[in-house]
Parts: structure tokens; sequence; C-alpha cells
């Protein structure tokens, strides 16, 4: 098994620069076109309720973002500590960061959510 997820890094740190930029921007594209795409759709459905629903929905989208922004930042924050003591062979920060991690994610998103 750790045979291949070598590998499989090999293949992305080997060879040429734009081949594996493109192996890592294709599906950060693709996520952003879906998203898109459901904003659209969103915006056509909520339409048909009339102007101050679309208004509604354009007031709250920033703050959707905002709140999908401070989670996903908490989330990589504590996947790159965790990649880091992962590669220390630190298993006790490993525990330690990933706690810290899924309560502050936790915390957020209550105070968020009230």
């Amino acid at each position: 098994m750790a045979r291949k997820n070598v590998r499989a890094v090999n293949l992305l740190l080997e060879g040429p620069l734009l081949n594996s930029l493109m192996k890592l921007a294709i599906p950060l594209v693709l996520a952003q076109l879906l998203q898109a795409t459901y904003q659209l759709i969103d915006a056509f459905w909520v339409g048909r309720l009339g102007g101050n629903a679309v208004a509604a929905v354009s007031v709250t989208t920033p703050i959707t973002f905002v709140s999908i922004a401070i989670g996903s930042g908490f989330s990589i924050a504590g996947s790159v500590l965790i990649a880091q003591f992962v590669g220390a062979r630190n298993q006790r920060m490993v525990n330690h960061v990933a706690a810290q991690t899924m309560l502050m994610v936790f915390l957020v998103s209550v105070v968020l959510g009230f």
C-alpha cells in the first residue's frame, strides 16, 4: 500500500511542471464551476418568487462564502499540521492537532450557526 502512495507522489513531482499544475488545478476549477452553476440555478429558481427573494439570496451569498472560507481555512491548516507531524512520526502531536482542529471547526460552526 505504501508503495502505491510513493509512486503517486513521484508521478506528481516528476516530469513537466505544467502537467503537475494541471493535475492539481483541474479539480479546483471544476469545483468552482460547480459552485457557479449552483448559484445560477439557485438564482433562476428563486427568481420565480420575485425580486425580494433574489435580493435575499444575493445578500446571504457572501455570508455563506465567508463561512465556507473560514471552515476550509481551519481544515486546511489542520491538515497541513497533521501531515507535518505524520512525516515526523510524532503520533502524539498528530492526535493533539487533529483533536484541536475538530474542536475549532465545531466551535466555529456553532458560532456561525447561531
